[in-house]
């Protein structure tokens, strides 16, 4: 397995990827297959392939300087528990390593196990 960044023609294996996991991933439904398109176009992210097939990914965001968020992990379900998804989290950070790393989540024990830290909250209107 290798970790990449990730690129435009990825975008069938990635939605394939979410089909796995399950309903609760809605980026790849047909309503908002374009919308997560283009944010994937506007975000840094990777993913980890045996060129093949996708079996995870990350995807984030870079304020400025202000830190680095990361939006979205996944591993496929047959592959959780070889530390793929450290791996993935690792390799982002390692691109901009002077940066404080966040997270929004709504996986709070796996980041936990991970060190991170709870600091705040999300608030939806």
């Amino acid at each position: 397995m290798i970790i990449r960044k990730y690129q435009t023609n990825d975008l069938d294996e990635l939605f394939a990827l979410m089909t796995r996991e399950g309903p609760e991933w809605t980026y790849n439904t047909p309503e908002n297959q374009q919308k997560y398109a283009h944010a994937l176009d506007r975000s840094i992210s990777f993913v980890l392939t045996d060129q093949q097939k996708i079996y995870g990914y990350i995807r984030g965001r870079n304020d400025d300087g202000f830190g680095l968020y990361i939006l979205d992990l996944l591993v496929d379900p047959a592959y959780r528990g070889n530390s793929y998804g450290q791996q993935l989290i690792e390799h982002f950070q390692q691109e901009f390593p002077e940066e404080s790393l966040y997270v929004t989540s709504d996986a709070d024990p796996y980041y936990l196990k991970l060190g991170f830290k709870i600091v705040g909250s999300v608030l939806e209107k």
